[in-house]
């Protein structure tokens, strides 16, 4: 018996992401004299700089020593991004409001356990108001990343609140016309100095006129 043992459905090389590494494949073998042969596998990594060469090595040798290797290398790599768990959604407040607090973002990859998140953030000053932009950026070990952000819109969109207007009052035409009260003030939710000016407009009547 000078003749090999033939490997049968011993698996073609293949690349494939870290997380679709196959099964090892059921691979038989046969010979002209031998019966029941079954093969061994052996499986060794080596490791690459962004995953690793996964080596199956399929062995079977029959009664007389004759003995068949075959192999198959799989190379595992990552080239896909990682994802987030969840997306801010942006929004809109007046200046006044408390400022949203920063959600805690984190990531998934199919092949880190532990994928770091990098924040930052910056402000874009408006006509009347500013915008807050907020970006996530999550990046696995060889270097695949994603990011997402959130743009907090701060408007002013309240008008100013005026305190110690003094009542309508009607008098006659012989009586002093009272000046404008310097007691007027005004409050704003984001302006801390607001300035108050008085506009008089005088409006004819049928008998008299009318200060507004």
């Amino acid at each position: 018996d000078t003749t090999y043992p033939t490997l049968i459905g011993v698996p073609t090389d293949a690349t494939v992401e870290c997380d679709a590494v196959p099964l090892a494949a059921m691979v038989t073998a046969t010979d002209n004299c031998a019966e029941n042969l079954i093969p061994q596998l052996e499986e060794n990594l080596v490791a690459q700089e962004c995953g690793y060469l996964l080596f199956r090595t399929w062995r079977v040798s029959d009664n007389c020593g004759n003995e068949t290797v075959a192999t198959q290398i799989i190379t595992v790599i990552d080239t896909t991004d990682p994802l987030f768990t969840s997306i801010p959604e942006d929004a809109t407040i007046n200046c006044g409001d408390e400022i949203p607090v920063i959600p805690a973002i984190t990531g998934l990859d199919n092949c880190d356990v532990d994928v770091a998140v990098d924040y930052s953030e910056n402000i874009e000053n408006l006509e009347c108001g500013y915008i807050i932009h907020r970006m996530w950026t999550i990046t696995d070990d060889c270097g695949n990343s994603n990011s997402t952000s959130q743009n907090i819109y701060v408007l002013d969109e309240l008008a100013p609140i005026v305190f110690e207007v003094p009542a309508d009052i009607t008098i006659e035409c012989d009586q002093e016309i009272p000046a404008p009260s310097d007691d007027v003030f005004a409050t704003d939710n984001c302006d801390e100095a607001v300035i108050v000016e008085v506009n008089d407009q005088t409006i004819p009547q049928d008998c008299g006129y009318q200060i507004v």
